[in-house]
């Protein structure tokens, strides 16, 4: 209902205290619609199970980018979900819309907090790569958000010395965001390499290490670690 539409919030910070929101949080992180279809119900509403009879009900909206969970239930069952489906209570209003909009112009305002928020995340990759010379390992950055960022990660010739590590960047953005500052590549590059000492960072390189190559889009980032 529209009065109980409220601000978006940090769906990572608290998914640990409710088994369905963790299970919303990993399983549409993973297929944002869904696999099994609620039933007597309007739209493409998706069933969404978690441990001690929870039960919840999804809706991914393809063109606006964002899932809903439409509704929570401890019932163990479905008839709540269909008995709202069925008052045109059930997808989301005109202030659910409203909140993702403030929530995203929000989160589109400075790249400054895109970059702290990932800093974690990057710094993680790249000591994924360190760990695996030679293979590629792959993340997506802020994969939640209006922008997200594509890395793709390789250390090569780690052996007996400090080898390079390249960092191959895809940048995607949604409908609506504001174009991305130059220097956010950068920035990222810092987040990546926080090790990394002055003059060793060349971004824009040529290339990324065979079989991978470089592929349109990318921007790549050479860590001279030797």
């Amino acid at each position: 209902m529209e009065g109980e539409a409220g601000p978006a919030f940090d769906l990572d910070a608290v998914k640990g205290r409710n088994k369905l929101l963790g299970r919303f949080a990993d399983q549409r992180a993973a297929n944002p619609r869904g696999t099994e279809l609620t039933q007597h119900v309007t739209g493409e509403i998706y069933n969404l199970h978690a441990q001690g009879g929870l039960r919840g009900a999804t809706w991914f909206d393809e063109g606006h980018y964002v899932v809903f969970l439409l509704a929570a239930s401890s019932e163990h069952d479905y008839d709540r979900f269909v008995d709202r489906s069925a008052a045109g209570l059930l997808l989301p209003s005109r202030r659910d819309y409203q909140d993702v909009t403030q929530h995203r112009h929000a989160l589109a305002q400075g790249t400054g907090d895109f970059v702290e928020d990932v800093a974690d995340q990057a710094a993680e990759l790249v000591k994924r790569a360190l760990a695996e010379p030679g293979q590629v390992v792959t993340d997506i950055l802020g994969q939640e958000l209006p922008t997200h960022v594509v890395v793709e990660v390789v250390a090569v010739d780690v052996e007996n010395v400090e080898g390079d590590v390249y960092a191959a960047l895809s940048y995607e953005q949604r409908a609506g965001v504001r174009p991305l500052p130059d220097d956010l590549t950068s920035d990222l590059a810092a987040v990546l390499f926080p090790d990394a000492v002055p003059g060793s960072l060349e971004i824009g390189h040529h290339r990324f290490p065979m079989p991978r190559g470089r592929r349109p889009g990318d921007v790549v980032i050479r860590w001279f670690r030797g």
